[in-house]
């Protein structure tokens, strides 16, 4: 099923999910989701043609049936000896958990958590800018609140996600990551339905706390009409650290098909931080990434980082979109965006835009993009020393990326992604 990327069809279709809300006892919060939905429908009727959401379609699907097998690969067994926790969530909802938690994880429902907490962390999603993430404020109703707190030794959770449901879905995770707590989160992806969904992420990283991140893959799953929107909300308080990883492969276990939009935004709000942001796109077919990110130095004597890597073949697309800003007294402040990405196919396309906005001044930022092709040269001399032209592309594409690789400190899930990298050769 297809369709129309018009306002009309944007328009009726979010404005009929603004319309499937329940009711709340608590008046405030009741207040607090419609006006996000009347929000949402303000911000739609005064859209510009740029606007992301314009380039999405919006059909709500009623009862369509997948007509393609659903994936052989099964993501979840590529994680377990790595893991001290597994979470399976379907179509939103917490599953199961395949081993007990450790004592200091706490997984809630959605549906769990009081009123008024849930009004806390509404109002630090508020957006007067994006449609979506203001149609998950006042219309999403399923998703998980995960409390981490300190324990003896870093630990490693695997948060495995299976998309059944066809049409527009909305889920919201929250994270809370305790004060001098060490966690590392695996996050995979695995349906083959025409499905779109629309999640937003809010993560607390506490003092002294550090967070890693891996992410493979679109939240929306394997078909290749799928379609996700992931907006991140990040707040990392003092000496807090930070290392996020996303990967995206067409081909192998842990890859994907369909259209991917992710938008991240981070806040620096205490003094002596580190944020550090690593990605790969290995893209076939008509496979989009777009990547969205905003970041904001707020205290002193914090650094950053942003190493986005991009290959494109066939019809793929990508974009990467970065602003970083560095409030007045934000001194001290280190930061660099840097995004490369080689061209493989007259068709495929990406655009970059970094940029600065920078308040302070006694700072050291940078920002670099190029865009091109193989290197001619360095393929003609690897062919002039027997290689065959298929295992000179893969030595050359595998360096492009290797920078990213060899930043992952887990010997285990290094060896995972670089077969992950090997299968966009095969």
């Amino acid at each position: 099923m297809t369709a129309k990327h018009t306002n009309k069809d944007l328009h009726e279709t979010l404005t009929s999910l603004c319309l499937e809300t329940k009711e709340h006892t608590d008046k405030t919060l009741q207040e607090s989701r419609v006006h996000a939905r009347n929000k949402c429908i303000e911000i739609l009727n005064k859209t510009q043609k740029s606007s992301y959401w314009n380039n999405l379609s919006f059909n709500k699907y009623t009862g369509s049936k997948n007509s393609e097998k659903n994936p052989i690969n099964d993501t979840k067994k590529l994680f377990e000896k790595l893991v001290d926790a597994s979470i399976i969530i379907i179509d939103g909802f917490v599953e199961t958990t395949s081993m007990g938690l450790p004592k200091n994880v706490e997984l809630l429902d959605l549906s769990q958590i009081n009123e008024g907490d849930f009004l806390n962390y509404l109002n630090k999603t508020k957006s007067d800018e994006d449609p979506l993430i203001n149609l998950n404020n006042g219309a999403c109703t399923k998703g998980f609140v995960l409390n981490i707190d300190n324990n003896s030794k870093p630990q490693i959770i695997h948060i495995h996600h299976e998309i059944g449901n066809t049409g527009l879905e909305q889920s919201r995770q929250i994270i809370n990551v305790a004060p001098n707590a060490h966690v590392t989160f695996i996050e995979t992806f695995q349906g083959n339905t025409e499905s779109f969904e629309n999640t937003l992420s809010q993560w607390l990283v506490s003092e002294n706390a550090h967070l890693v991140k891996y992410s493979f893959g679109s939240r929306a799953g394997q078909h290749k009409k799928s379609q996700s929107v992931h907006t991140e909300i990040i707040e990392q308080h003092t000496k807090s650290k930070c290392d996020l990883y996303s990967f995206f492969f067409s081909r192998g276990a842990l890859g994907f098909q369909g259209n991917v939009r992710n938008n991240i935004m981070l806040k620096l709000l205490g003094e002596n931080i580190s944020s550090k942001m690593w990605s790969v796109s290995m893209l076939k077919d008509e496979v989009r990434v777009d990547n969205n990110i905003s970041l904001r130095h707020l205290k002193p004597n914090c650094s950053s980082s942003q190493i986005f890597k991009g290959l494109y073949s066939d019809g793929s697309s990508g974009q990467y979109d970065s602003c970083v800003y560095v409030a007045q007294n934000a001194q001290k402040s280190n930061t660099i965006q840097k995004n490369n990405n080689i061209l493989l196919g007259d068709k495929a396309r990406v655009n970059s835009n970094p940029q600065l906005e920078i308040f302070a001044d006694d700072v050291a930022c940078a920002h670099g993009s190029t865009i091109g092709q193989m290197d001619d040269q360095a393929m003609f001399y690897m062919r002039s020393r027997g290689i065959s032209e298929n295992t000179a592309q893969k030595l050359l594409l595998s360096a492009f990326v290797s920078d990213v690789v060899d930043s992952v400190a887990d010997e285990k899930l290094k060896n995972i992604i670089t077969d992950g990298i090997d299968e966009q050769f095969e």
